[in-house]
């Protein structure tokens, strides 16, 4: 601005003292904690979600690998039987 006085008015209404930045910087303080709380249950839930699909790609390529060595065939075979048998 021009003039030096919306300054002094400023000044004397306790607006642009050191109040006031420990106002904002708390605000900011506040807001980086929220984003902070949210970003650590984001990530707990990525880490359960990657530990069941590590254990289900375990699961599954055993089951390819029991497949592939004739263990699997056999069952999937039995499987085959018992649900023709079943009347439905």
């Amino acid at each position: 601005m021009a003039s030096d006085m919306p300054n002094r008015y400023i000044d004397r209404e306790g607006s642009v003292d050191g109040k006031t930045a420990k106002s904002v910087q708390s605000n900011n303080l506040a807001g980086l904690e929220k984003q902070n709380v949210a970003m650590k249950e984001e990530i707990a839930l990525v880490k359960a979600s990657n530990e069941q699909l590590g254990q289900q790609l375990a699961e599954i390529k055993q089951n390819y690998d029991e497949l592939f060595e004739g263990k699997g065939l056999m069952r999937l075979l039995a499987k085959i039987m018992e649900m023709s048998k079943q009347p439905g």
